[in-house]
């Protein structure tokens, strides 16, 4: 969870998907439509 409304993925994001090997993730922010920070992660409000 970022408090932020121009969320990043960081690099301890890209570590832990790396090691879970993970399919998604998700990085959620203060914005309010959520959209793609890449393939594989998804920027997303809680509202």
């Amino acid at each position: 969870m970022k408090n932020t409304v121009s969320p990043k993925i960081t690099k301890g994001l890209q570590i832990s998907m790396e090691d879970t090997e993970a399919e998604a993730g998700v990085v959620i922010c203060r914005i309010d439509q959520g959209y793609p920070l890449s393939q594989k992660v998804k920027a997303m409000g809680l509202s």
